[in-house]
């Protein structure tokens, strides 16, 4: 009776690891791969349907992808509301295993979406931490917003800091940023 008892406690451990397995995994699928693909092909609609779907069964790079279509009305209305709800759902799952890039460019959206809505310092946060995770778009305008209170994003005049991104983002190839960098003389303020 004890191995009985010993073989079904086994059993219903390997299960419900497995299952869980699953569920943070849940985006290692045929449904996500169809997703993606719908995503990629600029198909919005059906994408938005397919990860809705995955975001019900706990896919957990699925909040990423919805946030993406309300932040910029892919296959949907826009709505920022909505597209904060499913950024913050996707920063608040444990993804560490998702790319990179997914994160810096949901801090670059939240940062977009707070600039439009007049919250000028939460936009800067969540830019610095854009550019912390090597976004060069970020990296730009975080370092663009450092120069004087004529620039978008701007919460201080940095020319220190305007320089450290500037460069960082020219050193990534991008030109607007390696003229920035010349036309304000920011090549002084470095030390």
């Amino acid at each position: 009776m004890n191995t009985l008892k010993s073989k079904l406690t086994l059993t219903m451990v390997i299960l419900l690891t497995t299952l869980s397995f699953e569920v943070s995994h849940a985006c290692i699928s045929n449904e996500y791969n169809k997703a993606y693909s719908l995503f990629k092909h600029s198909d919005y609609r059906d994408s938005l349907l397919g990860f809705t779907d995955l975001y019900k069964g706990g896919c957990p790079t699925s909040p990423y992808f919805l946030g993406i279509h309300y932040a910029y009305g892919l296959g949907v209305k826009q709505n920022y509301e909505i597209a904060i709800k499913y950024f913050n759902d996707f920063l608040d799952k444990d993804n560490g295993k998702q790319p990179r890039s997914y994160r810096a460019n949901t801090y670059l959206a939240l940062a977009i979406i707070y600039k439009s809505k007049g919250q000028l310092q939460k936009a800067h946060e969540y830019l610095v931490e854009s550019a912390k995770i090597d976004n060069t778009e970020a990296m730009f305008l975080l370092g663009r917003s450092y120069i004087d209170k004529t620039q978008p994003y701007y919460t201080q005049t940095n020319l220190k800091g305007a320089f450290f991104w500037l460069n960082k983002a020219a050193l990534y190839g991008n030109v607007a940023a390696m003229k920035l960098i010349n036309d304000n003389s920011l090549y002084d303020s470095k030390s």
